[in-house]
């Protein structure tokens, strides 16, 4: 890498202990992490309740909200009902979430977490684009143990959060999660824990500041 790093994207699988990475790789490079807190400074500036914000993070329209927003925009002189009081669409989040990232990205050096960065991002000279995955049956091991979930139940979940942002990629940037080309680095959680992962991204960063071999 040319130019020393001062953007991390990180992607994570569910389960794959990708936040928990992101979290202390923050703390060891002394680097600010966007991550839940995005939630909170969106809900903010909408002056809606976090939940509402929470609820359509990384999260895609259901039909209805995508055919209303599709005959918005083909046929902007169409009449349609209003939205009910107070509803708030995933469009409008989506802008907003990706607008308080570029603004965080320009206060670097900054770690952020999914929401879709390793495209907002994409192309950008200073930024390392890092997946966090493990096996899915790993995953589902970790996740009921964590959850207190039998191993059916977190089945369920992991692969519906697996969905869940699948398709939020696919439908909002066009993109494949597990397509290789939008990553920098791909990081198997599966026989590395958390901290052998943190420290072998802080000696990427190290190196493309010119850090030298050690």
């Amino acid at each position: 890498m040319s130019a020393a790093i001062s953007l991390i994207t990180i992607y994570r699988e569910f389960g794959s202990g990708g936040r928990d990475i992101a979290a202390r790789l923050g703390a060891r490079l002394g680097w600010r992490v966007v991550d839940r807190d995005l939630v909170r400074s969106v809900a903010e500036r909408l002056g809606v309740p976090e939940q509402e914000v929470a609820e359509r993070d990384e999260q895609v329209a259901g039909l209805a909200e995508r055919v209303g927003a599709y005959l918005a925009d083909v046929f902007p002189e169409m009449l349609l009902p209003p939205p009910p009081l107070n509803r708030l669409d995933h469009r409008t989040v989506r802008t907003l979430v990706e607008t308080t990232l570029r603004e965080a990205a320009e206060r670097s050096p900054v770690i952020v977490v999914g929401r879709g960065s390793q495209c907002i991002f994409a192309g950008r000279p200073n930024a390392l684009h890092v997946r966090v995955w493990a096996p899915f049956e790993i995953r589902v091991s970790r996740m009921a143990e964590r959850l207190g979930l039998d191993l059916k139940d977190a089945r369920e979940r992991v692969a519906r959060e697996d969905a869940q942002r699948r398709e939020f990629l696919r439908r909002c940037y066009g993109i494949e999660m597990a397509d290789q080309r939008h990553y920098d680095l791909v990081v198997s959680t599966a026989h590395l824990d958390v901290e052998q992962v943190v420290a072998a991204l802080a000696e990427v960063v190290r190196l493309a500041a010119g850090g030298g071999s050690g």
